[in-house]
């Protein structure tokens, strides 16, 4: 299989599931294995396509530099920004730095605080890939995981898992910073 075509299909695909309205909760879970593939993997899709292209590839971000105030966040449950990292779905008169970012960057960004544990970008796709259900219906191997697991009988997000309703912004992310390289494959104009 070629991996432009796979890099292009993956990219259209997730941005189909972005779009709809309301979000679907079980194209969103599957959508952290598409995640996994272009940026988490030992030798991500992202970076096998671009060796040829070479193309500065920058994900922008609403950055959140800062969680919630210290006194407050030792009684603090359950923080979360699960529409707050895409500047598109920013909400009108609310000013957030945006920011763009490298992948690394980007895979460390802080989206989460439940019960105490910090969760990333990378943290939120992993657990929502291989214990959720995204590539691997597994069990919790860390605290982290143990937690988010345990998020999910407590809170929901539009009648969602919280990690996989946040997977919507990531997913959005993503999508707008690999235009570039999905048209230098394709051949087409970036918009």
């Amino acid at each position: 299989m070629d991996r432009d075509w796979l890099f292009v299909r993956t990219v259209d695909w997730l941005e189909a599931v972005v779009s709809r309205q309301p979000p679907d909760e079980f194209e969103l879970l599957m959508a952290s294995g598409r995640l996994r593939l272009l940026l988490l993997d030992s030798s991500p899709l992202v970076e096998q396509v671009n060796t040829s292209h070479r193309i500065k590839i920058r994900y922008r971000i609403l950055r959140h530099r800062q969680g919630p105030p210290i006194p407050f966040r030792e009684d603090l449950v359950l923080w979360a920004i699960p529409d707050g990292l895409s500047p598109d779905l920013a909400p009108p008169g609310r000013y957030v730095p945006i920011e763009d970012v490298k992948r690394d960057q980007l895979l460390h960004e802080r989206v989460m605080i439940y019960k105490g544990e910090d969760v990333t970008v990378a943290d939120l796709i992993r657990h929502v890939a291989h214990v959720v259900g995204g590539v691997h219906a597994g069990v919790p191997k860390t605290d982290r995981e143990s937690k988010l697991d345990e998020l999910a009988d407590q809170f929901v997000i539009q009648d969602m898992n919280p990690a996989v309703r946040s997977l919507r912004s990531i997913v959005m992310v993503v999508i707008e910073a690999l235009r570039p390289l999905r048209a230098a494959i394709t051949g087409e104009r970036s918009a």
